[in-house]
């Protein structure tokens, strides 16, 4: 997978480090960030202030959602890293509304 940011972060290849060190750099992180499974599937979250973010996915299908709340900054970057390893527990964790 890839990871890319609105800063100076862009790793092909990611890895768990790759997302802890992306989330632990706010200023190299920018306004928001990507993890890409290819061109039509990922993560992203985009940093709302004071370490709350609105977070969103799109699936295989190409349907697009966005997490009815926003999310702290650690509950970010777990999803991010579950999202990563293929798990689901990022998106059962969260209510998701379907954008059009």
């Amino acid at each position: 997978m890839d990871l890319e940011s609105g800063g100076s972060i862009k790793r092909n290849g990611a890895q768990e480090a790759d997302i802890s060190a992306a989330f632990a750099d706010d200023r190299g992180r920018g306004d928001f960030i990507i993890l890409s499974a290819s061109d039509s599937e990922f993560i992203q979250a985009a940093e709302e202030g004071d370490g709350i973010f609105a977070v969103e996915y799109r699936d295989a299908s190409g349907q697009q959602f966005q997490a009815s709340i926003a999310m702290v900054k650690p509950v970010v970057e777990a999803a991010f890293k579950d999202y990563l390893r293929k798990g689901t527990a990022w998106r059962k964790g969260h209510q998701w509304r379907l954008l059009k």
